[in-house]
């Protein structure tokens, strides 16, 4: 759950600054009313884009760390393949080997030998 630590608004300097706690670290950011808005701006304004900026952070911590994560899982599985292959395992490609003295379809269908590929 996301966790507003601090919100404040200076009037004088317009200027907005939140920070967010989450699982996926702390963001701090701050935001300044433009000079032309100064008459206009409000405290609320300011903080709720100053977050929008942290939750926008947030979410890009977020997929950096499931992109490390798949990451992760793809090496793990590359070294488990790697590891059954050195075992003498292959994949379970099977192909049908015929009798060459068999010529019809349902005979050599009826006689066929399956095996694993080394």
């Amino acid at each position: 759950m996301d966790k507003v630590i601090k919100a404040e608004y200076d009037e004088k300097a317009g200027t907005s600054e939140v920070t967010l706690m989450t699982k996926w670290g702390t963001f701090t950011r701050t935001v300044k009313v433009h000079d032309d808005d100064k008459d206009i701006a409000n405290k609320w304004d300011g903080c709720y884009f100053a977050n929008y900026l942290c939750v926008i952070d947030k979410l890009k911590a977020k997929g950096n760390a499931l992109i490390q994560r798949a990451k992760g899982i793809e090496h793990a599985a590359t070294v488990a393949a790697q590891a059954r292959y050195a075992e003498g395992y292959s994949h379970r490609a099977y192909r049908v080997q015929r009798h060459a003295s068999d010529s019809s379809p349902s005979s050599s269908m009826s006689q066929a030998r399956w095996h694993e590929v080394p």
